[in-house]
């Protein structure tokens, strides 16, 4: 079966982190729902217990919300809207695409392939688009879900099937691509999905690997065929 689509884990695989921008999420979290309140170490302390609790499953609305729940803190929606947008905008700072995605993703989107990003990410796809729109890419992607969107976390396969449903592929006309052999492979296989795994660390140098996104371009050949 011809390949159509490719789905993209996000961290790590097509972003990194500039931790030279970056913000802390939990400083300004604290900040939003009203700094003097409580310390910084207790709240990053309850943000981990709920995390715990739930994982990446749990979307930043309800994260926010829990945590200021159990610290006492104002919940009012105001405030809490607030909070989850300052929260969510210091979780996306500093994080840049690798050159050789924003090169891949440009090229595979010239060449007909239909593009997804799967990310386990408690921010909806939407604050991840408005991520990709600052970063001058968000035109190159036909679906974006995350763990928060479907309440499951990869390698549970339904983010990878949401993902095939918003394509409008099957399994078999996909492939993903992550740096996660626990998560993103495992995932998309569960899933039916032929799946890469990104290494850039070992620079490809593990079983059936690769380790930088070029080399999609030998998997992948000139384009999908046209569709009858």
């Amino acid at each position: 079966m011809t390949t159509r689509a490719v789905l993209f884990d996000w961290t790590g695989t097509l972003a990194y982190r500039d931790r030279s921008r970056s913000r802390d999420p939990v400083a300004a979290l604290a900040a939003a729902l009203g700094g003097s309140a409580t310390g910084e170490r207790q709240l990053r302390q309850v943000l981990r217990d709920v995390m715990d609790e739930h994982g990446d499953a749990i979307s930043v609305d309800a994260l926010v919300e829990q945590t200021a729940q159990r610290l006492g803190l104002d919940t009012a929606p105001g405030t809490l809207e607030r909070a989850t947008n300052a929260f969510a905008a210091a979780v996306m700072s500093g994080q840049e695409l690798y050159d050789d995605a924003r090169a891949m993703i440009a090229s595979l989107r010239y060449r007909g392939y239909r593009l997804a990003i799967v990310s386990n990410l408690v921010l909806s796809a939407e604050h991840l688009r408005d991520h990709l729109q600052a970063c001058s890419a968000s035109g190159y992607f036909d679906a974006i879900v995350t763990s928060a969107d479907t309440g499951a976390a990869k390698p549970h396969p339904a983010p990878f099937l949401r993902a095939l449903e918003l394509l409008q592929v099957t399994a078999d006309e996909a492939l993903a691509v992550g740096d996660s052999e626990e998560t993103d492979i495992v995932g998309a296989r569960a899933a039916g999905i032929p799946a890469v795994l990104l290494d850039r660390r070992e620079h490809g140098r593990r079983p059936a690997a690769i380790g930088r996104l070029t080399g999609l371009n030998a998997l992948l050949g000139e384009g999908p065929a046209p569709v009858a």
